[in-house]
């Protein structure tokens, strides 16, 4: 009997399980090298039920303890997790199971074994952690949407009650700052999706980081001005000249500067610095306002992250804009970091950028709201016969509005069977045409209209809520002309007119801008 549990202690020593045998009558507790081990315990000496107790963290003590006096006194068997302080000062998890046996004459001992459980319990303890920030993003989307949601809502009565041309100017232009602050929104969304998936491209050119700036401060003056605070850059006594994509360097700056006026109160300051120091240009958004708890400041660029106390009158925010940033950063060869002194001390961002080595060559101008308001105005698109299709009413009444509006013949057709019938009848020189659809989708649609008579000549567009390049190949593969990503802007609508004006059929691989 003794050779065989000799056997079986050293097939336990051999996977690092600890065994232990605690002798209830005489409180002698004896125990495997393992098992010492396990809890941190010198592994020659004799080991003490004191010891053990002392080795558990004191927030779990009470609970495994009691979970072992029921087992003795129900005579059945017992599983409990638990953390052990190491001598290194970390805490291990370790996963006992013991029961009550009779021994020595029917001497009544607690036998069991425990192992080191540590990597699972983190790891479900970081599925916990992620499934509860996706909860919370997404009540906080919810929340962020309803509150973009409701002053549209309230700007429709008002423009349906009121015949105040202040008033409806008002309510048109809350409209469009509400519109624009979600489709930027969604745009941040896709772009995280896109860099992760690795299909966000960069499209680098040689460029002036004050001008890139200029153009980032210039889109979010209404929002400080709104909040009342004060704006103050300081340029760099020189030109920075950086190789990057201007478009992403405006969304970085974009997405820092609404990051501080955010989570500064009103009235408050925020601050642009530019410099070159060692090779990189840099560029520091100072704000002052509600801080960084110093636990928030290694986590404070991860997805879904959230600083819970934003400054008043705002929510907070989603816990994707910093994200986009690092990760558009360290796509442009950067560094971005965060300091804050705690709470109500106010924030600083850093971002490094390889500034460019080359200095010769022209860099591209940044443009500016200003300078694209200075500029003129597109010449109106001649009268076009356009089909909407649009299995959403709203979506293609809106539509079909707008380019009536300005001056165009204009059809609707609400599911794949009625588009390919209309097609046929009415004769459109252009189709706008989403992708899911009833009846027959937006891909088979197009196909088959492409096969009618004067089919070839149509240029037929995909309006669509897909976006990704697997989208656009999809649409150019069956035929498409061209893809707008929803909601369109009226500036691509207006281009895509104009190209056909100019008798130029758009080319397959023609996309306009999202």
């Amino acid at each position: 009997m003794r050779s065989r549990d000799t056997w079986v202690s050293t097939a336990l020593e051999a996977v690092e399980v600890g065994s232990f045998d605690y002798d209830l009558e005489s409180g002698r507790l004896r125990s495997t090298r393992p098992y010492r081990k396990l809890l941190g315990l010198p592994e020659h000496a004799e080991t003490r039920w004191e010891d053990v107790e002392r080795c558990i963290h004191p927030e779990d003590r009470a609970r495994v303890f009691e979970e072992w006096q029921a087992a003795i006194r129900e005579r059945r068997q017992s599983r409990v997790e638990y953390r052990v302080a190491r001598p290194d000062g970390s805490w291990r998890w370790l996963c006992s199971f013991a029961r009550v046996a009779a021994r020595d004459g029917g001497r009544l001992h607690l036998v069991g074994v425990q192992a080191d459980v540590t990597e699972r319990c983190l790891a479900e303890q970081e599925l916990r952690d992620g499934a509860r920030q996706k909860d919370d993003f997404f009540a906080t989307l919810a929340h962020e949407l309803r509150n973009r949601l409701a002053p549209i809502a309230n700007s429709l009565e008002v423009l349906d009650r009121s015949a105040d041309s202040d008033a409806a100017g008002r309510a048109r232009a809350t409209i469009a700052r509400q519109v624009d602050y979600m489709v930027r929104l969604t745009d941040d969304l896709f772009d995280v999706i896109r860099i992760g998936q690795g299909k966000l491209h960069l499209k680098p050119a040689r460029v002036d980081l004050g001008g890139i700036v200029a153009e980032a401060i210039e889109s979010c003056r209404p929002q400080f001005d709104r909040a009342r605070q004060t704006l103050t850059v300081e340029k760099a006594p020189d030109p920075l000249y950086v190789d990057a994509d201007p478009v992403r360097l405006t969304q970085i700056f974009g997405n820092l500067l609404n990051n501080a006026s955010r989570y500064t109160e009103a009235g408050g300051r925020v601050r642009i610095e530019l410099s070159r120091e060692g090779g990189s240009g840099v560029v520091r958004v100072r704000d002052s306002g509600v801080g960084i708890p110093p636990e928030m400041l290694p986590r404070i660029f991860e997805m879904f992250t959230q600083v819970e106390r934003p400054a008043a009158g705002n929510p907070p925010g989603l816990g994707v804009g910093l994200t986009l940033v690092r990760r558009l950063v360290e796509m442009h060869g950067g560094t971005v970091t965060a300091e804050s002194d705690g709470p109500g001390a106010g924030s600083t961002f850093t971002v490094r950028l390889p500034e460019a080595r080359e200095r010769r060559r022209r860099p591209r101008p940044a443009v500016t709201h200003a300078a694209a308001a200075a500029d003129p105005q597109p010449v109106p698109a001649a009268r076009r016969r356009v089909l909407v299709v649009d299995d959403n009413p709203d979506g293609a009444a809106s539509l079909t509005d707008l380019l009536r509006l300005t001056g165009h013949d204009a059809e609707t057709a609400h599911d794949g069977a009625e588009a390919i019938q209309k097609a046929a009848e009415y004769g459109p020189e252009i189709i706008l045409l989403d992708i899911g659809l009833p009846k027959l989708d937006g891909l088979e649609v197009c196909r088959r209209v492409r096969e009618q008579p004067g089919g070839r000549d149509i240029a037929i567009v995909a309006v669509t809520g897909w976006g990704q390049e697997a989208d656009r190949q999809r649409t150019r593969e069956a035929g498409f002309s061209a893809h707008l990503v929803k909601p369109v802007r009226y500036s691509d609508l207006l281009d895509l007119l104009a190209t056909l004006d100019a008798g130029r059929q758009p080319s397959k691989e023609h996309t306009p801008s999202e």
